[in-house]
């Protein structure tokens, strides 16, 4: 055929040269109804993907066809081989070849050559080869479990096998097959708003979400998967699918306990609210125990002390029992209130229906203030070791002495252990005739019952006639002090005078 209109060309081209009119042989082929038809569109287009199983192939032609010989030049083929099927022009410039049966490889090729011909004979100008992929998966997907579970409330399993549902727990979705992760990014919600992390299995049949912060206790979470969420074959959720849960399963504040401050060696003393606890050390710790864990950091705002002091609370972080360490010693013999306020929370943000008050006074073994329980000499009775009942001076009196001898001595005797190097005595003249200062020497802490430095002892010579002495043992800050670092809240001061003869 071709052959033939070159010819015809070649003679027409003799004939119009002599009247100067060159015309193109396209152009007379196109005249002469000789021009070749071209292929306008094929469906499914080059190189689609996802395409369903049962689709038709269509070629859309530039001319009405010859259906018979341009159905000769047509094959579809995938990679199991050709493709049977059947021929539909709806016009004449459209094929449409129906598979015999779903396609279910992946590949196929379409295929037209270049013996396609129209209804004038004319073959096609170009034959055309072009492959589309198969979804052959025309199956929705499904929801088949999830976790957790629809309406849950707080149970609480192993968390390497279902989330325990309580701030920083985590949503699973299991789906009957492989998923476009793209399109659970975009339907998968959660209301109220939850910031998050997807993740997913090898098989992208299983994904789940974590939460950045953690979840609300208390609160009712509803997860809605939109029906814009497909599988890997492009196939859509039927419908919506959603559910709620609810976190955790105890809505109810905590509640103290006891209050106490541990003791060695014996049963701690339970506070009692709105009354004076007496018999606390000013290094004592203070527990509180809750009927369940609380949030440290709740009470690390929640708990004040009055006077204030400096302290610190000790404790894991979810736990029912918390300790308060004060960074500094309290007062001796001094009156605190403890207050825990009703915003102490438990670890899933219940709070305390009511706030508790606790008075307690520092006036333990250890924390009392060291006392001078009288002065006396060996005169009124007093020997080493004592061993039977002496006087002491009057303390509200000008206390009469006479001049001492050797192996006579003065003694202190106070109220606990003293810290030695604490003590700070002036021995001074208060009125009468005036002379030197009375002269102490012979100074010694004898161990006395019930222990050391209990006694402190000295002799005193070169008095005065006629004169009245004051002695003053320094007490307040910088004064005396015990072995346990309390010291003596005020000066303690005694008279005494040498008689005249």
């Amino acid at each position: 055929m071709m052959k033939f209109i070159r010819m015809i060309c070649g003679a027409l081209f003799i004939s119009f040269i002599c009247a100067a009119i060159f015309i193109r042989c396209d152009n007379l082929e196109e005249r002469l109804g000789f021009d070749r038809p071209e292929v306008v569109s094929v469906s499914p287009a080059r190189f689609a993907e996802g395409v369903p199983a049962d689709t038709a192939v269509r070629i859309v032609f530039s001319r009405d066809m010859d259906t018979a010989k341009t159905n000769q030049a047509f094959r579809l083929n995938s990679e199991s081989g050709g493709c049977r099927g059947s021929f539909r022009w709806p016009n004449g410039r459209t094929l449409v070849f129906f598979p015999e049966g779903p396609l279910y490889d992946n590949m196929y090729t379409i295929t037209l050559a270049e013996t396609a011909e129209d209804r004038k004979g004319n073959d096609l100008r170009e034959g055309i080869e072009s492959v589309f992929y198969v979804n052959s998966d025309l199956t929705p997907p499904r929801v088949l479990s999830h976790t957790p579970e629809r309406n849950a409330t707080g149970v609480h399993p192993a968390p390497e096998t279902d989330p325990i549902l309580y701030a920083g727990s985590f949503i699973r979705v299991i789906f009957s097959e492989a998923m476009d992760m793209d399109s659970i990014y975009a339907g998968f919600t959660i209301s109220p708003p939850v910031q998050g992390l997807f993740c997913w299995n090898d098989i992208r049949t299983e994904v789940v979400f974590t939460p950045i912060y953690n979840l609300h206790y208390g609160t009712t979470y509803t997860i809605t998967l939109g029906t814009s969420i497909r599988d890997i074959n492009g196939n859509k959720l039927r419908e919506q699918f959603s559910w709620g849960f609810t976190v955790g399963d105890d809505f109810t504040g905590p509640s103290i306990t006891s209050v106490y401050q541990p003791q060695s060696g014996a049963a701690p003393t339970p506070w009692e609210e709105d009354t004076d606890n007496p018999g606390c050390e000013k290094n004592g710790d203070i527990v509180l125990v809750f009927d369940e864990p609380v949030s440290r950091e709740s009470a690390c705002d929640a708990v004040t002390i009055s006077p204030p002091a400096e302290f610190h609370i000790e404790s894991p972080e979810e736990s029912s029992a918390i300790t308060i360490k004060f960074d500094e010693p309290l007062e001796s013999e001094k009156a605190y209130q403890l207050k825990i306020a009703s915003s102490l929370s438990d670890v899933h943000g219940n709070s305390m229906e009511r706030e508790y008050r606790y008075r307690f006074i520092t006036d333990g073994p250890a924390s009392t203030r060291p006392g001078v329980i009288c002065i006396t000499d060996t005169r009124l009775g007093f020997a080493e070791p004592w061993t039977g009942p002496y006087e002491c001076w009057a303390a509200s009196e000008i206390e009469p002495v006479t001049a001492y001898g050797p192996g006579e001595y003065v003694y202190i005797l106070f109220t606990k252990e003293i810290d030695p190097v604490s003590i700070n005595i002036a021995i001074d003249r208060s009125f009468g005739p005036s002379g030197t200062r009375p002269k102490v020497s012979q100074i010694d802490w004898p161990d006395i019952p019930p222990g050391p430095f209990r006694a402190y002892r000295f002799a005193l010579s070169e008095l005065i006639t006629g004169t009245t002495y004051k002695i003053t043992l320094r007490g307040g800050p910088g004064g005396l002090r015990d072995s346990e670092g309390n010291t003596m809240k005020e000066d303690y001061i005694q008279f005494f005078k040498m008689p005249s003869i």
